[in-house]
């Protein structure tokens, strides 16, 4: 995907690149003279806006193929019934794979599921594997003894330090509060309703300097303190039955 073009002399003023180096970093039959240079990337990095829509529809189609089971039957989704035996979801690249049917069936579906993404020429990154397990962690979330999620303990515990020294100094840039609450935000879509809890500390963000030391509001700090609260104190159950 091109992105808005530069001349060659921007490179050498402004991306500290010399000529020779341009030259070198031109796609085969570029031409080196050209009035506009138009950067390409061979990949997309996270945070760019296609790099988790592309992979993820490609996961999904991959993941209802090999399961041979009908879309709504298999994927866990907030809006449909939570699947009775194999489930899978995705997020972005990373694909999990849960069934309460006894040890050793994620492992089949997931030996599966790696064959069918080597005949997709997908590459995989074979040190994020966990295999089989009722306690691992996903997407930066604690499965526990298959059968809640959960924040993982040392995510909980950097939550519960930098609010209550956010709380004691009462001052902090915006930018830092927007931190705190993009990982509080994460972990309150294992609960929805807790994204509306943050009224406040929203119009704090929005409308403050974001590089200027501010007072935060009582109530800005009241619904950090909730919202860390609630991380500490909840998780959310699957049932009788674990998960592997």
């Amino acid at each position: 995907m091109a992105r808005p073009p530069v001349t060659a002399r921007e490179l050498v003023q402004k991306a500290g690149m010399d000529y020779a180096e341009t030259e070198r970093s031109l796609e085969p039959q570029a031409d080196a003279s050209a009035r506009w240079l138009y950067p390409v990337s061979r990949v997309w990095p996270m945070g760019f806006s296609w790099s988790s829509y592309f992979p993820q529809k490609k996961l999904l189609s991959v993941c209802v193929c090999v399961l041979a089971l009908a879309w709504a039957d298999c994927i866990l989704a907030t809006d449909l019934p939570t699947p009775h035996s194999m489930a899978f979801a995705a997020a972005a690249d990373d694909v999990m794979l849960f069934s309460n049917a006894g040890p050793g069936v994620t492992a089949a579906a997931a030996e599966r599921l790696d064959a069918a993404m080597v005949s997709h020429d997908v590459l995989k990154n074979s040190a994020k594997d966990v295999t089989d397990c009722l306690n691992a962690t996903c997407v930066g979330v604690s499965l526990e003894n298959g059968v809640q999620w959960a924040v993982p303990p040392e995510r909980c515990l950097a939550l519960v330090v930098c609010t209550t020294q956010l709380a004691a100094g009462k001052q902090a840039l915006p930018e830092q509060i927007l931190q705190l609450l993009g990982s509080l935000q994460w972990y309150d879509l294992l609960r929805r309703q807790q994204l509306a809890v943050h009224q406040q500390v929203y119009k704090f963000t929005t409308h403050n300097d974001a590089f200027h030391q501010q007072l935060v509001q009582e109530d800005v700090l009241e619904e950090l303190l909730l919202g860390c609260f609630w991380e500490y104190s909840g998780s959310l159950t699957f049932g009788s039955r674990p998960l592997s």
